[in-house]
């Protein structure tokens, strides 16, 4: 694979298309990207975010070393001894739910390669339409975590995105059910 063709590719796609209008432009991005990302090991150390989230658009079930990033990412807060607890644990992946490590790294990504367009990450709607977007997609594609979490799903409900976490653990709720999802809305 030629690299430098790769960006003048995606340079001429963000020059063509600085205004996302359907899901398939973010995909298409996110293939392109990963392509450049897949070509060298340093790469996949540099943008771990970036490449876990390209293969979870272009994956209808991801797992393994995919999925490696994202379990390690919340397995180290899983040593808790009650669902209120994880819950309070999760918000420490503000970053994660609001798609903020996925921005940081791609723009870190646009700046690394030849200063790639970075319209769609500095204007607030045209990011807010690719998150939309992206959110839609990845919401057909599941994960399966490692550890001690099962799987990780987005949901769309009344137009808002949820992050539903299936657990390997039970905990008991309010109502002394057990008890193993957890519901993240986005907003």
């Amino acid at each position: 694979m030629n690299e430098k063709v790769v960006v003048e590719k995606i340079r001429k796609f963000l020059q063509k298309h600085s205004n996302f209008k359907e899901e398939c432009e973010a995909l298409y991005l996110s293939a392109e990207i990963r392509k450049i990302i897949e070509s060298s090991e340093q790469n996949k150390e540099d943008y771990k975010a970036l490449y876990f989230y390209c293969c979870w658009a272009l994956h209808i079930h991801l797992t393994r070393g995919s999925a490696k990033y994202i379990s390690d990412k919340f397995n180290k807060d899983m040593d808790v001894k009650c669902l209120a607890e994880l819950k309070e644990g999760m918000k420490l992946h503000y970053d994660f739910f609001k798609l903020e490590d996925l921005k940081s790294e791609l723009k870190q990504f646009f700046i690394n390669h030849d200063n790639l367009p970075q319209n769609i990450l500095n204007e607030n709607k045209k990011w807010k339409l690719f998150k939309e977007f992206f959110l839609k997609i990845i919401a057909e594609c599941s994960v399966k975590l490692l550890g001690n979490f099962k799987s990780l799903n987005v949901e769309i409900k009344n137009g808002k995105f949820i992050y539903r976490f299936v657990l390997n653990k039970y905990f008991k709720n309010d109502k002394d059910k057990d008890k193993n999802v957890i519901k993240i809305k986005t907003s």
